[in-house]
């Protein structure tokens, strides 16, 4: 690994070879894995597939910790799905803890999800562990982006702290399908909004790096309203799953792009749509130019909005994790989905996070 960017030579596995890992990794029996799976048991049609895959290579030990995500203003036919998810996942892992978690505070004005979660989490027992995985696949970045920060900043800090993988189970099509009514306030991810708000900060220039998704758009301007940044470089996905990705993007942000953002086209970052390390690389060298452009001032802030699909998202995690960079986003309020009744197979991402593969940190 180099020194600029931590995750550079990250051990990582896609579809077919993330399978093969897992069926391979915790069924060693020269080595037993003692397992924890973190996943959410939401309406999402991906949430048990990790659980599925890591019960069928049956490791030594294997207990979850099932998370439901709730709000106010749920739709009624997502929280039936939701119920079933809990119930198949209940019963594939029978030694399990269900953590119900408010997004909302009480008065539905505050977004607390991403600070009751991570308490929650404290109390769980790691010592006799070797593995933690961490399945985004069914959780909000509110919720996914601070469980993976605390058990990152764990490992950090603790030696023999047991190996932590983040693994997501993809298909741009179900993300594609999902689209949500969001509040009217910016909101920075708990955990990755370090002096955000101090006048020092503030008076910063920011970039912003918006991952641009058609499903986003009232997310987007209503960031773009409050954050009010000098740059703006937004991410498309190339190559990606639909070869006219980009061209409906483009057309989709055609007004925001061109009066709003005032994006020239050297201004446009481009990562496979499929391969996280892919945009978290390209983050990264961004962020280490502007860093290079600004040291002789007060310095610059980047600050990411990871709103487009799962795997992408992880890339752009990686990348606040790595320098420590300020995420954006607008809570969702509730959900709408359009699932097709044949989607494409999905496909699985697993990132080796921190762990024994890493023997020189």
């Amino acid at each position: 690994m180099t020194h600029d960017m931590r995750w550079d030579q990250c051990i990582n596995h896609r579809d077919a070879e993330a399978l093969k890992f897992i069926s391979s990794y915790f069924s060693d029996k020269a080595s037993p894995r003692r397992c924890l799976l973190i996943c959410g048991a939401g309406f999402d049609p991906r949430a048990t597939h990790v659980a599925d895959q890591l019960v069928a290579a049956a490791p030594q030990y294997l207990r979850a910790v099932l998370i439901r995500e709730e709000r106010p203003q749920a739709d009624q036919e997502l929280h039936k799905r939701a119920d079933a998810n809990e119930k198949k996942l209940t019963a594939t892992i029978p030694d399990n803890v269900v953590h119900v978690v408010n997004v909302f505070s009480e008065d539905e004005k505050t977004v607390v999800g991403g600070r009751r979660i991570t308490q929650k989490l404290v109390a769980e027992a790691l010592d006799e562990l070797t593995d933690i995985v961490i399945d985004i696949s069914a959780l909000s970045i509110g919720i996914s982006f601070p469980i993976v920060q605390q058990f990152y900043n764990q490992a950090c800090d603790k030696a023999n702290f047991p190996n932590v993988h983040v693994m997501v189970t993809t298909s741009p099509s179900i993300d594609g399908a999902v689209s949500s009514e969001v509040m009217d306030k910016l909101q920075m991810v708990h955990g990755f909004d370090p002096d955000f708000g101090t006048e020092a900060e503030s008076k910063k220039p920011k970039l912003w790096i918006p991952q641009l998704s058609s499903r986003a758009q009232s997310a987007l301007k209503l960031i773009f309203q409050r954050l009010d940044p000098e740059e703006v470089c937004p991410v498309l996905p190339f190559p990606a799953a639909d070869p006219r990705a980009v061209e409906e993007l483009i057309e989709v942000f055609q007004e925001q792009i061109a009066n709003t953002w005032n994006v020239d086209a050297r201004d446009f970052l481009y990562a496979a749509e499929g391969h996280p390390l892919d945009l978290y690389r390209t983050i990264l060298r961004v962020d280490a130019m502007r860093r290079l452009t600004y040291e002789v001032e007060d310095g610059s802030i980047t600050v990411l909005s990871p709103l487009g699909t799962k795997a992408m998202a992880l890339g752009a995690l990686l990348a606040a994790l790595d320098r420590k960079l300020p995420i954006a986003y607008v809570e969702s309020l509730k959900y709408q989905v359009q699932f097709s009744d044949n989607p494409p197979p999905p496909g699985l991402i697993h990132l080796w996070l921190t762990g024994e593969a890493y023997p020189n940190d």
